[in-house]
């Protein structure tokens, strides 16, 4: 025989529901500390846990948000809508909470954002939808560099916005694990993910449009694998400006079996950045009127990897393009600083006339011109 021993002392308190209907309006008095006071359609605190299942939110009104969780609070949406028509958020989340979305559409007026903060964890799952009006997911720790990070899983589901915010953005020491993705940026400004300040950014999988950026990486970490970037702006951009102090420029790229498409640059390193490994380019295609553009010294390794576009240096570093395992770049090369090199495999087709500072060259070079024309010029400027 066995006794089971009631549990004593404070215990957190455990919701579950079902096709519950909770609305809210109100908020905007004064608050004596200054501001207005916002009401939520949910609040959790101290540990509190709340799973709900068909249910339907709507908040209304400017000073109203749908979720605050805090304190290690954990919500979980199945099935359900969560719709914003407030200015003050979709949900915030801090302090070490975490909210799963399943199969959960979001649809928020405004500019209502998607917050994480203080070592918090969103995870949107299984077909979410999130449609933002003028906000974003922004995925941030405290204010310092010792502060925790916070966490983005976001897997076969979609995020749009048309704000000029991008829009997801994790900062300070976040992760934004993006896997199987639809994320949608219509507007010039901004750009369809962002990661700034050592945050660590996967991408497996799944479609990213923008019209502005594609992926914009600053002083942080990124691979890109099976994913599809088609953008109007930069398709990746790499900058280590604007890096808080405090923080490791982390800036590295591995991508891997993607498809760059951009009407700008298809890879732009900027000026004034710090790449600390070489950029890694495999069994991928990079398709750009300049497919790669060096503002700051990079070296770039392309294996069995399609580059259409020309290649430009901005800068006078020392940078370097390496062409193997049959790849091929097809456009002009004006880039006086950097060494290119091709293997046994590879080839370059010369659209127009080029300059090199140093060139290897095991493969195969067809010097030729866009209209077909022959006696395209190639110089090699060794320093």
């Amino acid at each position: 025989m066995s006794r089971v021993s009631p549990t004593v002392g404070w215990q957190p308190t455990k919701v579950t529901g079902s096709g519950l209907v909770i609305e809210t309006s109100g908020g905007g008095a004064d608050d004596p500390d200054g501001g207005k006071y916002v009401s939520n359609a949910i609040s959790l605190d101290h540990y509190a846990i709340l799973e709900l299942t068909d249910a339907q939110i709507t908040t209304t009104g400017i000073y109203t948000q749908g979720i605050s969780a805090a304190d290690g609070s954990t919500l979980t949406l199945t099935d359900s809508t969560l719709t914003i028509d407030g200015n003050f958020g979709v949900m915030t989340l801090y302090t070490g909470s975490e909210a799963t979305l399943n199969d959960t559409t979001v649809q928020a007026a405004n500019g209502s954002s998607v917050q994480v903060q203080q070592g918090s964890t969103l995870n949107v799952l299984d077909g979410s939808k999130i449609t933002l009006a003028q906000g974003q997911i922004n995925v941030v720790a405290g204010n310092t560099a010792t502060d925790e990070g916070s966490t983005l899983n976001l897997s076969d589901s979609s995020v749009s916005s048309a704000g000029t915010m991008s829009t997801i953005q994790g900062t300070n020491k976040a992760a934004l694990n993006l896997t199987n993705a639809t994320i949608t940026h219509t507007n010039a400004s901004g750009a369809a993910v962002q990661a700034n300040n050592a945050t660590t950014l996967d991408i497996s999988g799944g479609n990213i449009t923008s019209a502005g950026m594609g992926v914009y990486i600053l002083a942080s970490d990124a691979r890109i694998d099976g994913a599809t970037i088609n953008a109007d702006g930069d398709g990746i951009f790499i900058t280590s400006k604007r890096k808080l102090d405090g923080y490791e420029d982390l800036n590295a790229l591995t991508v891997n079996k993607a498809q760059v498409n951009s009407d700008t640059i298809a890879l732009h390193v900027d000026t004034g950045t710090t790449i600390n490994a070489p950029i890694v380019l495999t069994d991928s295609t990079f398709e750009a009127p300049e497919v790669i553009k060096l503002g700051s010294k990079a070296v770039i390794q392309a294996n069995n990897t399609t580059l259409i576009g020309d290649v430009a240096q901005s800068d006078m570093s020392s940078s370097s393009l390496s062409l193997s395992q049959g790849s091929t770049l097809t456009g002009s090369v004006d880039a006086m600083f950097t060494t290119l090199s091709l293997d046994d495999t590879s080839q370059w087709n010369m659209t127009d006339p080029s300059t090199v500072g140093n060139l290897t060259n095991d493969g195969d070079i067809t010097l030729g011109n866009a209209s077909g024309s022959t006696g395209t010029l190639l110089t090699v400027a060794i320093p």
